[in-house]
């Protein structure tokens, strides 16, 4: 999870960047499509990676396409957007992830993460992060992990819903 989550700053940082390289205008949309492969390694201990079910340290090689886009009301002279504006990514990729250490089974699937960020005007902002993956492991196996995450906070800044959800199923 914290890899998807890395993901997801990087997929911000790029929908950012698109609307700092628009002019501002009326009402601004852009859509970009991206297309990477990446390896790393889990560390399942911290409870927040991308096979944080799986109970060990994992090497996953994940092939994947982002789909972004951004609406906004325009673009002020700083290059940030003009509520109201609303954004939103998917991810979907497969992946092979091996056991680190060499034992328990190598799981391979699909993965799906969908993410929104709105902000009415300057004070009312609402994110939320739906991340899903599903696998089948060479000894059989299947793993089916479910997380959901979102938080608003209201026109006082205040932070007045959150919910974590996660749900893991071998």
């Amino acid at each position: 999870m914290r890899r998807l989550g890395m993901f997801s700053v990087v997929m911000i940082g790029m929908l950012l960047a698109i609307v700092a390289s628009a002019s501002a205008q009326p009402v601004t949309e852009k859509t970009m499509i991206k297309h990477f492969a990446e390896t790393f390694t889990t560390h399942p201990a911290s409870g927040d990676d991308f096979l944080a079910c799986g109970g060990e340290p994992y090497t996953i090689t994940v092939n994947a396409k982002i789909v972004s886009h951004v609406t906004a009301a325009g673009i002020d002279a700083n290059g940030d957007l003009i509520p109201p504006w609303h954004t939103n990514a998917l991810l979907l990729g497969r992946f092979v992830a091996i056991p680190a250490d060499g034992t328990g089974p190598t799981y391979a699937g699909r993965f799906k993460e969908g993410l929104e960020h709105s902000n009415m005007n300057k004070k009312n902002e609402t994110f939320a992060n739906h991340y899903l993956v599903i696998a089948k492991g060479s000894d059989g196996s299947r793993l089916h992990q479910n997380l959901l995450f979102r938080y608003s906070f209201n026109a006082n800044g205040k932070m007045n819903l959150v919910v974590r959800f996660r749900d893991c199923a071998f």
